[in-house]
């Protein structure tokens, strides 16, 4: 077996996840499925979306460059122009079309960054990518040629009223030195719906800044699109700063596009590893996002329809979870953008690994917490296994029923266990 045979046909948290989707989307439909990270259907963007793809396809000229041309490494030229022109307009972002390049979704985009700026360097010193507070994205985990390519920090959890929690960057544990090649999170972030706030970037920006390295921005979920958030926050980018975003929770997980903006030799070196990985970026998902920006729609789509969407849900689905939650020792993270919240049960006399298979046993799918957790290696801390990660992607009924299993099983586990009677615990982090 090879070190890449290992590394990458094992199983893994991204592996779990995208089987449980494949699964529950194709396979078993009948499964209430509020794990993964596939968008919800939302008809205004699929309306949209499908006027745009048969204006395209009645363009001879138009179709022949999507399906019969192969782009730079880079990505399509005039699609690159327009991103910048937009990112320029929107945002008062510096950049040109020299400052973006386009990949085949945003996990072969992480993929080729880390792998370029971590792992064993030209002077025999392994490389590191620092996540300054964990849980992240499990998929980084996933992303490196290294099982070590990875350091997490345990954030500070601070309390809220009633069910609520939040985590902060615990700024008393987090050094850079020459290990760290980089510094990466995502915003919001992907599991717990957490905003880092504008004076926690500051920091990490001047931060990186000094010792020279990059800080890696996740924008899946967030700024500039598709802005799924709900807390006050700026995104402002300079060129020590590198920015991923995606189409795919615009609603367009299918066309597979990652978006890269980092300064020029970053995208330089980024475009020739994409020329040597698959040649080309497809051209697809570009064509469909200039042809968005330049009729207005991706922003109108934005601020009428995605947004309140999601917006919608979240208060319908903490609505109801909070209603079955009465006095369960259950805290909810402060959900200020993506579409999932993040549960912890306090004391869980099992781990998260063992409730995610007795939910799906019952006809329930969610993301067990330890996932997002790895990059602190083999740190024990007892809350990396209490927590959960829930989709609140699809129809209000499936979620209520799916609230409804994952309530009744916690009260079962604490019941059993004698740990609990419907009481409040009160936690000191």
């Amino acid at each position: 077996m090879t070190h890449f045979d290992k590394r990458f046909t094992g199983p893994s948290g991204i592996v779990t996840l995208m089987e449980d989707l494949g699964d529950a989307l194709n396979q078993n439909p009948e499964m209430i499925f509020m794990g993964g990270g596939n968008p919800a259907q939302i008809d205004d963007v699929e309306i949209c979306v499908a006027e745009h793809m048969k204006n395209i396809v009645a363009n001879p000229q138009m179709l022949h460059k999507l399906v019969g041309e192969y782009q730079p490494p880079q990505g399509d030229p005039i699609s690159l122009k327009t991103l910048a022109k937009f990112l320029h307009e929107q945002f008062g972002w510096s950049i040109t079309e020299k400052n973006i390049a386009i990949s085949n979704g945003g996990q072969s985009a992480f993929f080729m960054l880390f792998n370029m700026l971590a792992g064993q360097s030209s002077h025999q010193q392994d490389k590191k990518i620092l996540l300054p507070m964990v849980p992240d994205y499990l998929g980084y985990a996933d992303a490196g040629l290294n099982n070590d390519m990875f350091q997490g920090l345990r954030p500070r959890i601070q309390l809220h009223e009633e069910h609520f929690f939040k985590y902060t960057i615990d700024f008393d544990s987090f050094k850079l030195d020459g290990s760290i090649a980089a510094v990466c999170l995502s915003r919001p972030t992907n599991p717990s719906g957490n905003i880092v706030t504008d004076a926690e970037i500051q920091v990490l920006t001047d931060a990186c800044r000094r010792q020279a390295i990059p800080l890696i921005i996740d924008g899946a979920y967030g700024k500039p699109f598709p802005n799924i958030t709900f807390a006050e926050h700026a995104l402002n980018w300079d060129d020590n700063m590198i920015v991923v975003l995606s189409l795919s929770k615009l609603g367009l997980p299918g066309v597979r596009t990652g978006i890269v903006i980092g300064n020029e030799n970053v995208i330089k070196k980024f475009s020739r590893a994409t020329a040597s990985l698959s040649l080309s970026p497809g051209n697809f998902g570009p064509t469909l996002c200039r042809s968005l920006i330049v009729s207005g729609d991706l922003s109108r789509l934005m601020q009428d329809s995605i947004k309140p969407f999601y917006q919608h849900k979240l208060q319908q689905t903490l609505a109801y979870l909070r209603e079955k939650i009465q006095d369960l020792p259950i805290k909810i993270h402060k959900p200020e953008g993506a579409f999932f919240l993040w549960l912890w049960f306090q004391d869980l006399p099992i781990n998260s690994q063992e409730l995610y298979e007795r939910l799906k046993q019952k006809g329930l799918l969610v993301v067990s917490g330890h996932h997002f957790f790895q990059p602190l290696g083999d740190d024990n801390w007892p809350h990396r296994y209490q927590c959960i990660r829930l989709s609140y992607c699809q129809p209000l009924e499936r979620i209520e029923k799916g609230i409804d299993i994952l309530i009744d099983e916690i009260e079962t586990v604490y019941q059993s266990s004698g740990t609990c009677q419907r009481r409040s615990i009160e936690y000191t982090v």
